[in-house]
């Protein structure tokens, strides 16, 4: 049963552990979609969004932990670039004059 003087503070000091933190769970959905989407840009923008919720839970939830923050903030950049380029790809082709018959 449930300690009525320590049963409560238990369960909440569980529910605020670091790996049932919101930004953990986000991350967690930003890569199990990116699992399932076929387009390769919004696969990169789920990877992007799950790095940054990565890195942010590194920074707050963890206290600082510098190894989780460094890592999922190169794993941004790096996929962040690669947003960048599919879109610069994209608009080019929009863009881009068309031959004419």
């Amino acid at each position: 049963g449930i300690n009525a003087e320590y049963g409560i503070f238990d369960l909440l000091q569980r529910m605020l552990l670091p790996a049932n933190h919101w930004l953990f769970y986000l991350a967690n959905f930003c890569f199990l979609v990116s699992f399932f989407v076929s387009n390769i840009l919004v696969l990169r923008i789920a990877l992007t969004l799950g790095n940054i919720c990565f890195a942010l839970w590194g920074l707050v939830v963890l206290n600082i932990s510098l190894d989780t923050f460094l890592w999922n903030a190169v794993f941004f950049l790096i996929n962040s670039t690669h947003v960048a380029i599919i879109l610069l790809r994209i608009c080019l082709l929009y863009t881009s004059p068309s031959p004419r018959d």
